[in-house]
């Protein structure tokens, strides 16, 4: 028994805890000082729904920065599924387990890890691998490959509108000729409260090249980030883009909390 799509597992990842995650910069292109950190640790969770029935979701995450503004983080995933009534009376019951694996590398010199979203004060650029590494009772054999960019046009030191860009490709591991490619563009609009308080807009347009049609989604984020390096934040996002399948009311929510620590060395 699989999940409908390993793209939907990862649907409210990739508009929160696993994306790049920086401060909004100041009007001086420096970062809020008090919360920076050369290490984050993340746990998420998140209740999705699949063809075979909805899905409790857990996500663990490490970063860690590294010099020159590099990072490097890791999330692991942990499902369990529970059946809808027509396949439990089948005799279909309810699985659980390690999900997929998801490796983010970023670039943006000058920038820290606080809370969420991305917003570098330049050009910032990354890369999201996610491996099928999950039981294939869970999971689809599927790779997830996804580059992009973002660059701020307009910020201060409580706004930023920040569009970035990606080309995302999806193949089977057993068959590699088997594609599915994405190019995006995602026009980010952040306001930030207090250097702690944030609030987001992201809506999305992408085109899949391989069914040869257009997607749209939209993601609203909101996120407090305390002094003592916790933070807390819930994303809420439209799943059309992530799932072929989704209707177009139907929307997923995730809840993060996250601690930064460390002397960051940006």
């Amino acid at each position: 028994m699989q999940l409908c799509n390993r793209k939907v597992l990862f649907g409210a990842v990739m508009s929160g805890i696993c994306t790049p995650c920086i401060a909004v910069a100041d009007s001086t292109g420096e970062s809020e000082p008090q919360s920076a950190g050369h290490h984050r640790l993340d746990l998420s969770y998140s209740r999705i729904e699949t063809f075979e029935g909805e899905a409790d979701l857990l996500l663990t995450g490490y970063t860690l920065t590294l010099s020159a503004g590099f990072r490097v983080g890791v999330t692991l995933s942990y499902l369990a599924l529970d059946p809808d009534v027509a396949l439990a009376e089948l005799g279909v019951e309810k699985a659980s387990g390690w999900g997929d694996t998801q490796l983010v590398l970023q670039w943006d010199p000058g920038e820290a890890i606080t809370s969420n979203p991305w917003v570098p004060d330049q050009l910032g650029l990354y890369s999201i691998i996610t491996a099928p590494t999950a039981n294939s009772r869970l999971t689809a054999d599927l790779w997830d490959v996804e580059v992009g960019f973002g660059v701020p046009v307009y910020t201060t030191t409580q706004f930023a509108f920040l569009p970035s860009a990606y080309i995302r490709t999806t193949f089977e591991e057993s068959d590699p000729d088997t594609t599915d490619r994405e190019i995006g563009l995602v026009p980010g609009l952040y306001w930030v409260v207090n250097d702690q308080f944030w609030l987001g807009y992201a809506p999305a347009i992408a085109y899949n090249t391989t069914f040869d049609e257009w997607r749209y989604d939209h993601s609203l984020t909101a996120g407090w980030l305390f002094r003592s390096g916790i933070g807390l934040g819930f994303s809420i996002a439209r799943t059309d883009r992530v799932d072929r399948s989704a209707q177009s009311d139907v929307f997923t929510g995730l809840l993060n909390v996250y601690f930064v620590f460390g002397q960051s060395h940006n």
